[in-house]
């Protein structure tokens, strides 16, 4: 049986589609994470740690509408879809 340290708190929590779970209110409030929060989730072994991010300059965050103007940008037209298959043609 393994001991947990006395300042750890455990809770049950359960699985829900797509992996989803409910981290309880009172860990996120001593974690530091806030609805809308970014977290890094790490596996060691079999288990799942969770931890609030350090620093913004770790990551970006991009919206929907903004990944969906980027493939809009960078959409090929028909004419260039056609050259690019022409330059291709002779590699087997």
């Amino acid at each position: 049986m393994q001991v947990m340290p006395s300042s750890s708190q455990t809770e049950w929590v359960k699985i829900l589609d797509n992996g989803l779970i409910t981290i309880p209110k009172a860990m996120r409030k001593q974690a530091g994470i806030k609805d809308g929060d970014v977290a890094r989730a790490t596996l060691v072994g079999n288990k799942i740690i969770i931890e609030p991010r350090a620093t913004v300059e770790e990551y970006r965050v991009f919206t929907s509408e903004q990944v969906v103007q980027w493939m809009q940008d960078d959409a090929l037209s028909p004419e260039e879809v056609e050259k690019l298959g022409d330059l291709f043609d002779d590699i087997p």
